[in-house]
């Protein structure tokens, strides 16, 4: 009856105390700054050091919660809002720890969601990159290259704003609705991206290839048009960081100027951006291409050479805190979940067909052993500590994004790999069907049924051929139907099937092998499988070796992510303290340099035939993944003892 008493008295209820702190209006603009007018601060080169000779973890739990240092003004607890804390007396250090913690308790500071939301929002664009163009040979290597350099940087210059200005307010809300719609229409623009295509003018392009060479002519204007809008908003958001920026500290002059520099370096990239658009837009001359990517690049290189050079406004005038490092992490688990996410989606249709050998599931294992290993490498080790310092930091967003291109290329050479295998497999299985008929099953049943498994009607394809036959010759009698043009026609059939399966037909492909099913005589009757002689061949052939292209990138890329990893240890222990993060450091460039050496094989083409044939490739990078981890982790395992056998000899020798 109590229960029921306090149910209904809450719906005429005011707010009280303890319900107030759920009650938070939203304000249409917030400050990004803390109150400085009682806070004294040393200058940054100081302030790094004092950071090194007292780290932040070992004072965070001596700080009282308030005390001599900290006071809080009556008028401030009155009026609501920000607190105005006394900072005075406190060292770099000090003052760096109660910013962290008062960032975590206010709720206006950037929402755990936040990374979520953009980071999948990224995510998104980029995974349509990598369902709509396969990875295969040396010129989409290059495509996924322009457009990961363009939709990476978009996240870092964004991520890095909003770790350290946004406000859960009404301004930075409308930016989230800005941010989503340029990401959702910028992965409407990745189907088969292309940005090295010679046909820049559809009008001259043929009749068959009009569409698809309009839509890629409209990929460059809405690429372009994308990257110049976003640079607009970051230069508004910028001028508003400027237009807050409090003028009473004594560094104000030094952090307008950073901020001056940010806006002019956005517009700067803005009017490039902006200028590819109007070359796409009016030059329809092949030079145009040039101009376009020269433009892109630029654009992006002007924002990271000023992002690593042009220092960042003082991160104790922010009331947030620098979550970078935490982002970063979190972007690399989506990209190394994302490839699981596109195997698992290969493997699914590799499973359900007909020839599922151990081969297809060699594969498969090592791709997980990889995704797993690799999310260890990445989150063990030495490697934890995230940077405080702004140098550092800066370059250790820089090497995230060879990193994160490592881990996509790595991951979709290895799903071709998987391609690879399947196909072979099917094709494989078939033949044992064709060949070894079942208990009571005639020679012509076992062929009907092999090709059956693969999805073709072979009775229905004799009753087409023959229709075709009698479309062109009426009087044609029943015996006329060849049978060798109706076998080679379901061959044809096959392959189409099975590489469409696994959507790597291309155009040429699908068009020849359309035509060669759908003559009437023509090749299909004169080609001999058994002698091979078999006319669409080449273009079989031509998929085959673009799935087989990016093979190497397995070893190469696997080796490029082992030696980041060792450049991101030592630059987040910068100088190591001890000899054991040198040997964490030396053993993964040393596993790296050994896969960069394994890729020659790619020399010997025919030992190298049978590294793939065997599905070894994908194999050799696990076992390297493996045994560094085994390795990182007996390095550890023996700092840890050296380190409890010098803290007892030293309480030994405090005793004597």
């Amino acid at each position: 009856m109590v229960a029921l008493q306090k149910f209904l008295r809450s719906f005429t209820r005011e707010p009280d105390a303890q319900s107030g702190e759920e009650i938070r209006v939203i304000l249409l603009s917030e400050t990004p700054f803390v109150d400085v007018s009682t806070t004294a601060l040393i200058p940054e080169d100081d302030a790094e050091k004092l950071a090194r000779v007292a780290p932040e973890d070992s004072f965070k739990s001596q700080l009282p919660l308030l005390g001599r240092a900290y006071t809080v003004s009556p008028e401030a607890l009155a009026g609501g809002g920000h607190r105005v804390i006394d900072l005075r007396g406190l060292n770099a250090a000090e003052v760096q720890a109660h910013q962290d913690r008062h960032a975590e308790e206010d709720e206006s500071g950037p929402p755990a969601w936040l990374g979520i939301f953009f980071d999948l929002a990224w995510t998104t664009t980029f995974s349509n990159l990598t369902s709509n163009t396969q990875l295969t040979t040396i010129s989409t290597l290059l495509s996924y290259t322009v457009f990961f350099i363009l939709a990476w940087w978009l996240w870092a210059a964004q991520v890095t704003y909003d770790s350290k200005y946004f406000r859960n307010d009404w301004f930075h809300r409308a930016m989230l609705l800005v941010q989503l719609t340029i990401f959702g229409s910028l992965a409407a623009f990745t189907k088969d991206f292309n940005p090295f295509s010679a046909r820049v003018n559809p009008k001259n392009s043929p009749m068959e290839d009009y569409v698809k060479d309009q839509y890629a002519r409209k990929s460059m204007l809405g690429i372009s048009g994308l990257f110049a809008s976003t640079r607009v908003f970051l230069i508004i958001s910028y001028a508003r960081v400027l237009y807050y920026l409090p003028t009473r500290n004594a560094t104000a002059r030094a952090q307008r100027r950073r901020l001056i520099l940010q806006v002019i370096t956005y517009i700067t990239s803005c009017l490039m951006f902006a200028m590819a658009y109007v070359v796409v837009k009016y030059d329809l001359e092949q030079s145009a291409i040039w101009a376009r990517l020269f433009l892109w690049v630029s654009g992006v290189g002007v924002e990271v050479v000023s992002y690593l050079i042009v220092p960042n406004v003082d991160a104790r005038l922010l009331a947030n805190v620098d979550t970078m490092g935490e982002r970063l992490s979190s972007l690399t688990s989506i990209i190394l979940g994302e490839g699981l996410n596109s195997l698992a989606g290969t493997l699914v249709l590799s499973a359900s067909a007909i020839g599922f050998d151990s081969k297809s599931g060699g594969v498969a294992a090592s791709a997980t052993v990889v995704i797993t290993f690799a999310f260890l490498l990445y989150f063990d080790g030495f490697k934890r500590r995230t940077p405080s310092t702004r140098h550092r930091s800066k370059l250790n967003v820089a090497l995230h994004f060879p990193l994160h291109l490592s881990i996509i290329v790595l991951l979709e050479a290895m799903k071709n790999g998987l391609i690879y295998s399947s196909i072979w497999g099917i094709i494989t299985g078939f033949a044992d069907r064709l060949s070894h008929p079942k208990h009571g099953e005639t020679d012509e049943e076992a062929m009907f049924a092999a090709f059956r498994n693969v999805g073709v009607d072979f009775n229905q394809t004799m009753y087409d051929g023959l229709t075709a036959i009698r479309g062109a010759n009426k009087t044609a009698p029943d015996d006329i139907l060849d049978w060798n043009e109706i076998v080679n026609k379901a061959f044809a059939q096959l392959f189409l099937n099975v590489f469409e399966r696994f959507d790597i037909a291309s155009d040429d492909m699908k068009a020849n092998f359309t035509g060669y099913i759908r003559a009437v005589g023509g090749a299909a009757r004169t080609d001999n499988l058994t002698e091979d002689r078999f006319t669409p061949e080449p273009y079989l052939e031509a998929s085959v070796h673009d799935v087989q292209a990016s093979a190497i990138w397995i070893l190469l890329s696997g080796a490029v992510f082992l030696g980041c990893l060792g450049v991101i240890t030592l630059v987040n222990n910068w100088v190591p303290k001890h000899r054991y993060v040198w040997g964490s450091v030396l053993s993964r460039w040393t596993m790296a340099g050994t896969l960069a050496l394994l890729s020659l094989l790619g020399t010997n083409r025919v030992n190298w035939q049978k590294l793939q044939d065997q599905a070894m490739l994908g194999a050799i990078v696990a076992i390297a993944f493996i045994v560094q981890f085994g390795v990182d982790h007996l390095v550890i395992g023996i700092a840890s003892k050296r380190q409890k056998y010098w803290r007892r000899m030293g309480s030994q020798s405090s005793m004597l």
